[in-house]
C-alpha cells in the first residue's frame, strides 16, 4: 500500500537515476509519512484514500464464482504476494480452498508449478491419481527470483504451460510500468494481465469474465466432437488406472519414442529407422516396409495392434485391424497421422516426457539455466 514510496522507486528505475544519499532520504521521508498514516486513527483507510486519489475506484464483480469452486494456481516468488493472494483474490473468486494454493517461495515449488498447474501434482507437489484436473485459472508472476536473482519469467512459465497442454485462463502479474504491461499482453498464451499491487475485485471479475468464455468456446468444441463422423476416444489409459503417473509415464514413454538414426544421403526419400524396436514407430514402420514389398502383414499387424491397446491407442488399434482385413496404402497413410495425434495428445496431457528444452529466444539465459537443471519438467 506505500504507493508513493513504489512511484519513487519506479521513477528512479525509469530515470536509470544511480541511487545515492539522497535518493534513500527521499525513501526514509515517505517511510516515516507511510508508518504516520498507518498509525493514526482510520489510518488503513487513509493511507487506501490517498493511494487511490485520482484512481477510479474497482468494479464490482457482476458474475458469480462457480458452484463448486474454481481449482485456482498461483505462483510468485514473494511471500508477502502470495498472503494477498490466498488472503483476497482467492476468495473473490470462489475459490476451491482444498485445491488452489499460491506457490513460488523455493526453486522446487517455481518448477513444479507446471504439474501443479496440470493437475499432476498437489501444492505439496506430491503426485494426484487420475483423472487429472487442470486449473481453471493460473495467474502467474512474470520475474519469478530466487535469492533476489530472476530464476524464471512468468511467460516462459506460460509458454510451457500451453505447450503441455493447458486450455484454462492464464494471467501474468507484474509491477512494471503500462508500457511493460502491454508487452506482456502480445505474449503468446496470455489471456490477462493484471499490475501489482491489483484491486481484488476488479480482477477477480476479469477472471471470473473470461472463464466464462472459455467454458462457452469449450462447450461448443464439445457438441461439435459429439456430432463428428469420428467421435470416438483417440487415447484410453482406464487400464492403467491405480499405477503411479511417473510410472504410466515410463511406459508410454517407451511406446511412444520416436528417436531416430541420423540420416545419410544413401537414406534420401527413405522413412527414418527408428531406435527403438519396441516403440509403435518401429513397428508400423516395419508393417509399412512388408506392405511395399507385398509381404505377409498378418504377425507385424497381430504385434502393433497388442502394442497400441496396452498403450491406449484406441482409435489406432482399430485402424490396425481395419487395415489387416483390408491393407491399402490409404490405410498406411492414416495409421501414422493417427500415431502422431495420439502421441501428441498424451504429450499434451503430460502423459510423455518433453522433448528437449527449446531454448527461449527472448530469455536465453533463463532456458540455459533450465536445460542445465531440468532435462524435463517432472510430474
Amino acid at each position: 500500500g506505500a504507493t508513493r514510496m513504489a512511484r519513487l522507486v519506479v521513477d528512479f528505475e525509469s530515470r536509470h537515476t544511480e541511487f545515492g544519499p539522497l535518493q534513500l532520504d527521499a525513501l526514509r521521508t515517505l517511510h516515516a509519512e507511510t508508518l504516520s498514516a498507518l498509525s493514526a486513527p482510520e489510518g488503513l483507510l487513509a493511507a487506501s484514500a490517498s493511494a487511490l486519489r485520482g484512481t477510479s475506484p474497482p468494479r464490482t464483480s457482476r458474475l458469480k464464482p462457480a458452484e463448486e469452486g474454481l481449482f485456482v494456481a498461483v505462483v510468485d516468488d514473494s511471500a508477502f504476494s502470495r498472503k494477498i493472494f490466498e488472503a483476497t483474490l482467492l476468495p473473490a473468486l470462489g475459490a476451491d480452498a482444498q485445491r488452489s494454493k499460491a506457490i513460488g517461495g523455493t526453486k522446487e515449488e517455481q518448477v513444479g508449478f507446471i504439474s501443479f498447474a496440470l493437475g499432476l501434482v498437489d501444492a505439496s507437489l506430491h503426485d494426484l491419481p487420475p483423472p487429472h484436473r487442470q486449473a481453471d485459472v493460473v495467474l502467474i508472476d512474470e520475474n519469478l527470483a530466487l535469492d533476489g536473482e530472476v530464476h524464471l519469467s512468468g511467460s516462459y512459465v506460460l509458454a510451457r504451460l500451453r505447450e503441455q497442454g493447458y486450455v484454462g485462463v492464464a494471467c501474468l502479474a507484474s509491477s512494471c510500468d503500462r508500457e511493460q504491461l502491454a508487452r506482456l499482453m502480445a505474449v503468446p498464451g496470455v489471456d490477462l494481465v493484471s499490475p501489482k499491487p491489483f484491486h481484488a475485485s476488479a480482477l477477480a471479475a476479469a477472471l471470473l469474465k473470461a472463464h466464462e468464455v472459455k467454458q462457452l468456446v469449450t462447450s461448443a468444441h464439445a457438441t461439435q466432437e459429439k456430432r463428428a463422423p469420428f467421435a470416438e476416444k483417440l487415447v484410453s489409459l482406464t487400464h492403467l488406472e491405480g499405477l503411479p503417473h511417473s510410472s504410466i509415464r515410463s511406459l508410454m514413454d517407451v511406446a511412444y519414442n520416436n528417436a531416430t538414426e541420423p540420416s545419410s544421403p544413401s537414406s534420401a526419400g527413405k522413412r527414418p529407422r527408428f531406435l527403438s524396436a519396441s516403440s509403435l514407430y518401429a513397428k508400423l514402420a516395419q508393417l509399412e516396409k512388408r506392405f511395399q514389398q507385398s509381404e505377409s502383414t498378418d504377425q507385424v499387424c497381430h504385434s502393433l495392434k497388442g502394442v497400441a491397446k496396452t498403450a491406449g491407442a484406441c482409435r489406432l488399434a482399430k485402424e490396425v485391424q481395419a487395415f489387416s482385413a483390408n491393407p491399402t496404402t490409404a490405410g498406411i497413410a492414416q495409421m501414422w497421422s493417427l500415431l502422431d495425434a495420439t502421441r501428441s495428445k498424451l504429450l499434451a496431457t503430460g502423459y510423455l516426457s518433453l522433448p528437449s528444452d527449446p531454448v527461449s529466444p527472448t530469455l536465453p539465459h533463463i532456458a540455459h539455466r533450465w536445460k542445465k537443471n531440468h532435462s524435463s519438467f517432472s510430474a
